[in-house]
Order: structure tokens, then sequence, then C-alpha cells
């Protein structure tokens, strides 16, 4: 009997759409969950709560079809909430140790290491523990059996032990990852939910890592490792053979590791708007299906008995299907290359059964199978970018189509001559341009909102990098790939070819990055602003088929896209209140002051950050999340880097007017560049006197209290450490009654001299001098503040410093309502002339909420 598939049978119908509405409830349920972040229901309340539809179901079968959008609504709430919720297994490696606790970990190494020029990271399966504290377990043995993923991160780059399937021994200490929890900072902690990993921990040696004998493994085993190991393998071999930054590059091209990119790297393709090249997607597996495809069918045409006997083309895509899975492996199974190999076997499937496929479908049914799988995947940005700009490239089929073939013929039936060769070249331009083109205006919502940038040179700079790098060094790549073993020379040689390549896509993307206005920063758009934009463009795609629906659409979208702007410019206008931000930034210190008729002003940035600064971090997606572009005034109350480490990255991209300093020179090369930047882009540097109001705006102000340099003429040694936080500004926010109080960094001394010299010191809130350190805050300045509420803006992990348990205990034994910034994440305080409201931002709790 013949496969079908394989030879030529009837067509059958195609499948009923009720996919694209299927998926649109369980994207409604799986992206509220996801807002609100509930605790998962019971599996019986669940149950009970679907059982009057099934009477519904039983009277009226073509009414299911009808309940499944409400049905997968439901299913999409009930999964992600038990995502969010964390693993319920008892011997989950989450629910073994507690938070903090010094631990041994044994277990394999998961995936393959990545190291960004510091750190080597690493994901470690779990399969046992051992509790370095306690009494010992009666048995002798103190290892108790666990499981789950841990990302252990190591200083350093990895050692020779770190292979992918490596049984190994590591000391840490074991913490919930939580990132910084402030309005549009990266959430570390949900990203790493999404791969099932909920604990991380630190290695400040390699000696903390112990090699063990390998185990038999299973024919399973290897076959999963395989990959992680050729990965490993290719990307030493390319560091071997190839310049640390074309290494680098490549291998975010081929195998999807982009950890050791040069920053400056990422930066020009970022400004030049070819970043996602260099994320392997959809582009990527079908320019490898292209060639193995072609190269099947080329091979199997020469033979007549199977032109005769079998469909050489579904032979083709079918015997290129396990390339593909196996490539998908080899990338690391990122989202964009799942989501391309998922539509693959969907579109191998219905040549198989010869059933039409329509690509609207397959994306949803991709989309929801996916997300069935993962569904804290809605929430990150590689899903939502692979998804619309595929979705946008579907919508403008059509139209490629049309612009490919050129106009119809007036004559149908008559054979029409081949245009020239010029004019085929320039359709194929113009086709290419459209593509990028679409893809650019699809995802420009989604990249506004997580990256707040766009560039207005991509879609010029992909139509020349993106051949450089898809069509030359990638081909080249993975055919050194297959030669690797046999033939190590030539792969090399076949390397270094395609390393060309990525160096001429460096240096063109470092030019496009260079001209004027190559990118722009922008506000982060609302909800309703997304809406309309892609309203808009349905608008436009969509006209003639509106019909009388075009106008009331075209309104409506508008109406999204300009409601938000206007409203928040009223608000600002209008609102006669006060707003400050106490943010989160780790150990440092950063407040955002917006007063009335929408001044900002920007009090210290600085904190804790691995990599970039916490201005780029922290501070910048902050201000654009509350839609501000420009900032007034940035105030440094002393040159500490825990206090200024950000503000370069803030000077550059917010121009504020006026950058004060107290006076004193900065004991560290980065504040010199700060003053150098603020020199070069002609921000003045001032150092206030007291009694000096930096920012008004009807009855608030932001008056400066105290500037030793100024005040008393202080002159501090270089030898001396302490007087750069006690020549400090002190600084008084106040509007009607209400006033608050930032002291910097000062210590008791300057605090009995501030005391002594104010004797109107009173503020309802206190930003606790030194982080709430124990040679600050002292009794002397309580007494003289008396505040209600006391904000310590201090990072994690150093809690038996910042804030001092003395302090802390004596605070809530008075009655005071105390906020730690590394607890409770961004303090919100909302003043107006007679009232108060100081609360945490996110009100939530941390992940995983069980």
């Amino acid at each position: 009997m013949r496969v079908a598939g394989l030879f030529r049978v009837p067509t059958l119908s195609p499948a009923l759409p009720v996919v694209p509405f299927v998926l649109l409830g369980y994207l409604l349920g799986d992206g509220a969950a996801l807002i609100l972040r509930p605790s998962p229901w019971p599996t019986l309340w669940l149950m009970l709560a679907l059982l009057p539809l099934l009477p519904l179901c039983l009277r009226w079968p073509r009414t299911s079809l009808a309940l499944m959008p409400l049905l997968f609504l439901l299913l999409g709430w009930q999964l992600t909430a038990l995502q969010l919720a964390g693993p319920d297994r008892p011997r989950h490696i989450d629910r073994l140790v507690p938070e903090g606790q010094p631990v041994t970990l044994l277990g394999q190494v998961e995936k393959m290491p990545e190291f960004d020029g510091r750190h080597s990271r690493f994901v470690l399966a779990c399969e046992a523990v051992l509790e370095r504290s306690g009494p010992p377990r009666p048995e002798g043995s103190n290892f108790v059996p666990a499981e789950g993923l841990v990302r252990l991160t190591l200083a350093g780059p990895p050692p020779p032990v770190l292979e992918p399937g490596q049984r190994l021994l590591a000391m840490t200490r074991l913490d919930r990852p939580r990132g910084f929890r402030t309005p549009g900072a990266y959430d570390s902690a949900f990203n790493l939910a999404a791969q099932d990993i909920f604990r991380i921990g630190f290695l400040e040696s390699p000696l903390m890592l112990e090699e063990l004998p390998e185990r038999p493994t299973s024919s399973w085993q290897r076959l999963r490792q395989g990959p992680e190991r050729l990965r490993a393998r290719i990307g030493r071999f390319m560091e071997h053979h190839l310049a640390p930054a074309t290494a680098a590059l490549y291998q975010g091209l081929v195998i999807g590791n982009r950890a050791a990119i040069p920053p400056e790297v990422i930066e020009d393709f970022k400004a030049s708007g070819c970043m996602h090249i260099l994320a392997i997607s959809g582009m990527h597996l079908s320019l490898l299906a292209l060639m193995i495809g072609w190269s099947l069918t080329w091979l199997m045409q020469r033979s007549h008995r199977l032109m005769l006997r079998l469909h050489v083309r579904t032979l083709a895509a079918v015997l290129t299907m396990p390339p593909l899975f196996g490539y998908t492996l080899l990338a690391g199974g990122q989202m964009p290359v799942l989501r391309a190999l998922v539509m693959a076997l969907l579109v191998t499937a219905a040549l198989l059964l010869h059933r039409r496929h329509d690509l609207l479908h397959l994306l949803c049914v991709a989309a929801l199978g996916l997300l069935l799988w993962q569904p804290l995947a809605l929430g990150t940005a590689s899903f939502q970018l692979s998804f619309a700009a595929v979705l946008a490239l579907i919508l403008i089929q059509p139209r490629l189509q049309t612009l490919l073939r050129g106009p119809a013929p007036d004559d149908p039936c008559q054979l029409q001559p081949q245009p020239p060769l010029a004019r085929r070249l320039g359709r194929m331009l113009a086709v290419a341009l459209l593509i990028s083109l679409a893809a650019t205006l699809g995802t420009l919502p989604i990249m506004l909102h997580h990256f707040n940038q766009f560039s207005l040179v991509g879609p010029l700079a992909n139509l020349i990098v993106e051949p450089l790098l898809c069509l030359w060094a990638l081909p080249l790549g993975l055919l050194a790939i297959v030669l690797m073993g046999p033939a190590p020379e030539l792969a090399a040689q076949l390397l270094q070819l395609g390393g060309l390549g990525i160096d001429a896509a460096i240096s063109l993307c470092h030019l496009a990055a260079s001209l004027p206005l190559a990118r722009l920063h922008c506000v982060t758009p609302s909800p309703g602003e997304i809406v309309g934009f892609y309203g808009l463009l349905a608008a436009v795609l969509w006209r003639q088929r509106l019909g009388r629906r075009f106008v009331p659409l075209l309104v409506c979208a508008l109406l999204c896209c300009l409601l938000p702007s206007a409203g928040a410019w009223l608000r600002t206008r209008l609102d006669h209140g006060m707003t400050v931000w106490y943010l989160d930034v780790g150990q440092g210190s950063a407040s955002v002051i917006e007063l009335p008729t929408g001044r900002t002003v920007l009090v210290d940035g600085g904190g804790s950050s691995a990599g970039p600064s916490v201005g780029e971090r922290v501070i910048a997606p902050f201000l654009w999340r509350r839609r501000h572009l420009r900032l007034d005034e940035v105030v440094l109350t002393h040159p500490d880097s825990d206090h200024t480490n950000g503000i370069d990255y803030i000077l550059r991209h917010f121009r504020p007017r006026h950058l004060w300093v107290n006076g004193l020179p900065g004991r560290e090369q980065e504040y010199e560049r700060l003053l150098a930047t603020a020199a070069q882009l002609g921000i003045p540097v001032l150092a206030p006197e007291g009694g000096r109001v930096l920012a008004a705006a009807q009855t608030a102000s932001l008056t400066v209290l105290h500037n030793p340099v100024r005040d008393q003429a202080l002159e501090f040694g270089s030898s001396e450490r302490t007087p750069t936080n006690e020549g400090g500004l002190v600084l008084r926010l106040r509007q009607g009654a209400q006033a608050l109080l930032f002291p910097g960094d000062i210590g008791a001394a300057t605090e009995a001299r501030l005391a002594g010299a104010n004797p109107d010191l009173a503020a309802q809130v206190l930003l606790a001098a030194h982080h709430g350190s124990k040679g600050s805050n002292s009794a002397a300045l309580l007494e003289a503040v008396r505040p209600s509420h006391i904000v310590v803006s201090a990072g994690r992990g150093r809690e038996k410093h910042f804030p001092a348990p003395a302090h802390l205990n004596t605070w809530e034994e008075a009655g005071l309502h105390v906020f730690v910034t590394g607890r409770d994440g961004t303090i919100h305080c909302r003043v107006t002339a007679d009232s108060l409201l100081v609360r945490p931002w996110d009100t939530a709790p941390p992940l995983p909420r069980r």
C-alpha cells in the first residue's frame, strides 16, 4: 500500500477556522494571569466551574466549538498561574533548601556554559543536595535526593570541568532570583522562571567545583546531551581559529551563544536595527531548509525511477526535517527557532496528507502549542517579536507575490516576454525592502515596549547586513560544522572566509550607527497606543476590504494613539501634587522627583549592576516608562560610585539642564568621565551653597540645606576616607506641610551639625543616611527630623549592615513605617499639600508564588 503524501491523492478540505479563536481565548487567559499573577485554582474548583457547560455541549454539539475559546481562556489562566506559583514537588531544590542556605549541590551540567568576559554562567540539573549546616542524618549520608535546575555564576572563564553532561559537586549559597523591582526594569526572575529556574548561586572560585567520575548513561541521555556537547565544541573551535570579536559574533549567529559579543558591537547592531539577525530565528532555519531541500531534490531528480514513483519534493521536505530538528537542538532550543520548526513540521504534515495549508493557521497552531508547553513565554520579548514579525510577513504576502509577478497582462492566454534583468533585480530589491519594512512596522510597538528605541536606518541597513551574515557567513559556518570532524583544516578556512562577512557586517553596523539620528529613543507605549498602532496598520492594509468601516476604524485607532499622550500631558499640567520614587537599584541610591507642572529631578543615580550600568538597566527604563524624555535637573549628593555610576548614561540620553554636585573631586575615574561627558554635552556643572533652591513648581520646592564644601569651605585630602560622605549635599523637598529629607551618606558628626544649624528639620519621610548603616542615622538626627516613614535604599544580601539591625529594631519599636528597597522594591510616595501616601510600587510577592 502506498504511503499517502508521497503519491498523488485527492485533496481534502482545509481545517475549520477555529484555531485563531481558540488561540485568542488562550492569549486572553495567559495575558491576564501574567498581569494579575494570581494563585492557581484547585483542580476540583476548576472542574466545578466547567461542570455547568457539560449539558450545553451534550445538548447542542455545535455549541462546544463556540465554547472552546472560553475553555482555553480558563486553561491559559490556570497553566500560567501554576507556573508562576513555582514547583510543588517536595524534592525540588526550591522546596528543599531555605533561601541563603550554604549547600553542596550534586548534579549534571545541563547546557553549554556562557562567558561574557567577566563571569561564566551555567545551568546545573540537581540530583542531590548536601546541607552544610545542622546535625548529620542518622543513616550517615547527608545527601538528600533533589531535582530542579539551578543557574550558577562563576567569576572568570569556565574551567574545563564545565562540560555539558559532566557530573560535579558545587559548593554555593542558593538564593531566589529577584532582579530590580522597578517599573520598566528587566525582570530577571520572570525570565528565569520561564526557563523553570527558581534558584541561583554564585561561585567565587573554580576550587568550589569538584569533578565526579562519569557513570554509565543510557542512549537517551547521550542523545539529549549530544547537541550541547557539540555546541561547546563548536564554540571552542571558533575561538581557536578566529579573532575574539569575530568568534563571539559567529557563535551568536550559528549556535545562539551571544554572551561573549562585546557591548560596543551589541550597541552598534541595536542602533543600526540589525540586532534581530544575531538571534537565531526562522530565517536561519528557512535558509538551512532551503539548502538541504534543494540539494535533496536535485539529487533525487537524477533518478527517473524515483521521479516516476514518488513525489520528489514532498520526500525532500520529509527528509529535511531531521536536520532541522538537530539544528534546533544545536541552537539551544530558542523560542524563534522552535516556532519555525513547528511551522515546518505542520507544512510537511500538510504535504503528506495533501491538505491545503494556510500560513495564518499554521502560525496560530505553532503559537498555541508553544504556549501550552511554556505558558510564561507569552511575556518574553523573543516570543512576541518572533510571532509579530512572521504575522506581518504573512499579511503582506499577497502584495509581495503581486510585486514579484509584475502587472497582470492584458491577455492572460498570451505568453509574456521575460522582463529585463535590471527590472527583475529592481523587483527583488523592492520585495526585500518591503519585507524589512513590514517586519519593522510589525514589531515596532513591541520593540518600544521592551527596549524604548527604534532604528531609522534599520530597513536600509538590513538590505546590506542580512546578505553578509545570512547568505555568506551562515552557510559557510554551517558547512564548517559538518567538516569540523573529518576535515578540520578546511573547516577553519571556511570559518575564516565566513569571518570576512562577519567583520564587514560589524564595520557596516558601526558606520550606520554613527549616522545622525540613526536611532531614536521613545517613551514606553501604553496598551492603548499599541492597540491603536496596529489598528492604523490594519486600516491601511485592508482599506478596500473594510469599505464603510474604514473611517470608524481609522478614527478609533487614532484616538487610541493620541488619548494616552494627551491624558498624560493634561495630568502633569493640572495635577497640584508631586510624586517621589525611591528606585530599587541594588546597593546604591536613585530617587526620581516628579514636581507639579511636569518638572522632573533625579537625585543620585548609582547602584549594583553586573554588565551595563544601573542607569541603562534601571533608571532610564523607569523614566521612559513614566513617559519622560528629558530631565530638568540631576543632583549628585557626593561622588561615590554607588550614587553616580549610572549617571553617564542618563546625561547622554536625557540631557538635563543642570548637573548639581557638592564640589568635591571624585576618587574614581568613572566620576571624572561623568564630568567630562557633561562638559562634552554642554551641561553646566554647578556646586550650590546652602539655601539654594534647585527646582520649584507651584508650592513645591527642592532646597539644599547643607553643603559643607561650600558652606564651610572644607578641603578633604585624598588619604581620608570618610569626608567624601561627610561632605555630601543634604536636600529637603517640601510642599505645604509635607517634607521629605535626602541626607545622602552623611555620618553622625555631620548629622549633629545639621541638627544644630537647622532648628526646623522636621520631615515626614526620611531617606536613611548611608543606606541605614550603623555609623549614620543617629538619635540626634531622628529627634530633629521626627519622621513617620523611613526609606532605606539598600540591596539584597547585605542585611547585616544595610540597614543595621539595631537601627531597624529601634525604628520598628518606635512605630515608624520602614521600607527597604531590597526587600520591598521601588517605593512610591504621593505628596500633596495636606496628604501623604507611602507604599511599595509592587505589592505582589516575588516569584515563585508558593
